[in-house]
Parts: structure tokens; C-alpha cells; sequence
């Protein structure tokens, strides 16, 4: 999935001189990947699959410590989903998290790869 992803956003990033970078070390661990436009404009992203065990842990723990330890403000929680039953799990463990807290930190973004999606024509 982070191959994929990497593969995907690459040559955008170089289009727009937006410096991409793999598995960085943060002081507490290596982030999936960071962005960097200028030292103003950085951003982490931090992805795990729907069905991890760490999906509540790296939310809740592990992408607040990246961002404290790089003293940024912008990250991304990526959840990608490849059966249709993991959505529960997912938004359940974010509204456990969303009570607990409050305010989340940190965008989610949920990435749907379930098959059998229906046509678009047959919607």
C-alpha cells in the first residue's frame, strides 16, 4: 500500500517541488512519509491497514508523538479498508478515541479498496 501510494503521489510532488520523503525518523520512530515544501510547509502522513492491530494505537499514540517530535502541526492518519466490515471496526475505534480525547489530531483519511463496487451508470 505504501509503495502504491508513493508511486502514485512521487511524480506530482516533483511537478510541484514538493520534497517527498520515505520512512523518515522522527526522534521517535520512523514515519511513513513527510512532505516538505520550505521548512513553513511540512505535513506527516502516518498508514495502517483497517485490519492492523495497532490502528487504535498509532492514532491515538503514535502520529501525535511524530508531529511533537518534528514540532508540526499537519498530519494525516491513512486507514485503508479492503472489506466492507472493516469500516465498522474503523469508525468505531475513532469515536472511542474522538470521546476519550475530544478534539482528534490529526486528519483520518479513509481509503475504500473494497472490491465489487457497483457502476457508476447503476447508481
Amino acid at each position: 500500500m505504501q509503495c502504491l501510494f508513493l508511486g502514485i503521489v512521487s511524480s506530482y510532488c516533483q511537478a510541484n517541488n514538493i520534497d517527498l520523503s520515505r520512512e523518515v525518523e522522527t526522534g521517535r520512530g520512523p514515519v511513513d512519509f513527510k512532505f516538505s515544501s520550505g521548512h513553513s510547509y511540512r505535513a506527516l502522513i502516518e498508514m495502517k491497514l483497517a485490519k492492523s492491530s495497532k490502528l487504535k494505537q498509532g492514532f491515538e499514540h503514535q502520529l501525535p508523538a511524530y508531529l511533537k517530535a518534528q514540532q508540526l502541526k499537519h498530519g494525516y492518519y491513512v486507514v485503508v479498508l479492503y472489506f466492507n466490515k472493516e469500516l465498522e471496526r474503523v469508525e468505531k475505534v475513532f469515536e472511542e478515541i474522538q470521546s476519550k480525547q475530544g478534539a482528534l489530531q490529526g486528519q483520518v483519511i479513509i481509503v475504500d479498496a473494497t472490491r465489487k463496487k457497483p457502476s457508476a451508470s447503476n447508481l
